[in-house]
């Protein structure tokens, strides 16, 4: 659950940067997606991680653990080579890890109503995100 937290920061940076980097002939697109991206992830931060909180105690939100998860996402993503990977490879990031802490709530007995309700929403949100990428990126199939 924390490593999503993690994920979630980490894309949230990640996208601020798209944003702030955006240039060129789509520079306005770009710049005003990227804001939507980041700004939609904002929102889902801070539920999040009350979402923890309620389920394992405030500990799990220590910020040095956190730091440190959000260090390994942004490493990795500063491996990928073109625009499209660098745009797209976090939002699947997103996905996979939403799928496995879903079934390891799912399988703990711990998965809410309320943390269901909000994973499968944050994936619908995600999964716009990755459509407007790909439309951007002129690509039928990641």
């Amino acid at each position: 659950m924390t490593n999503l937290l993690g994920l979630l920061r980490a894309l949230q940076i990640h996208y601020h940067m798209l944003h702030w980097q955006a240039h060129g002939p789509n520079f306005a697109g770009d710049h005003a997606m990227y804001k939507g991206i980041y700004k939609s992830v904002s929102k889902e931060i801070d539920t999040w991680a009350e979402k923890i909180v309620y389920l394992l105690g405030p500990n799990a939100v220590g910020d040095v653990y956190i730091v440190s998860i959000i260090g390994q996402w942004i490493d990795r993503w500063s491996r990928l080579k073109t625009e499209a990977e660098i745009a797209l490879v976090p939002e699947l990031d997103f996905q996979s890890l939403a799928k496995s802490v879903i079934e390891e709530l799912r399988q703990s007995g711990k998965l809410t109503l309320g943390v269901d309700d909000f994973l499968v929403s944050a994936c619908n949100s995600h999964e716009t995100n990755l459509y407007q990428l790909k439309q951007r990126f002129d690509l039928q199939k990641v």
